[in-house]
């Protein structure tokens, strides 16, 4: 049985289209540099201090629904949400994103 998050796989794909992240992305995979402000690329991945970056898509609410309904305890409120968002991923608006969908 394979627990692969569907759309993991194909993020590295858009972050050239993300106005998130496509400037920081195109700098690092041309190599100009290993790392900027804390952005890393890694196996076409783009982490910010260590968490996932995850550009503008349906991942995002995918990702934010998944920590706030999951596991066995029932729902998190927006506190223990946002932490557990922030915890593992990066994206700019993740914070309004997560009182928007939890709130």
């Amino acid at each position: 049985m394979s627990t692969e998050v569907v759309g993991f796989e194909k993020i590295n794909d858009t972050y050239e289209s993300c106005p998130n992240f496509r400037n920081i992305f195109t700098v690092l995979r041309n190599g100009l540099t290993h790392e900027i402000d804390d952005f890393l690329l890694e196996d076409g991945y783009l982490f910010r201090s260590r968490k996932l970056c995850i550009p503008r898509n349906s991942l995002r609410k995918f990702l934010v629904w998944k920590l706030h309904a999951g596991g066995l305890v029932g729902h998190f409120g927006w506190n223990k949400t946002n932490e557990a968002v922030e915890h593992r991923f990066h994206w700019p608006s993740v914070k309004k994103d997560v009182a928007r969908l939890v709130g």
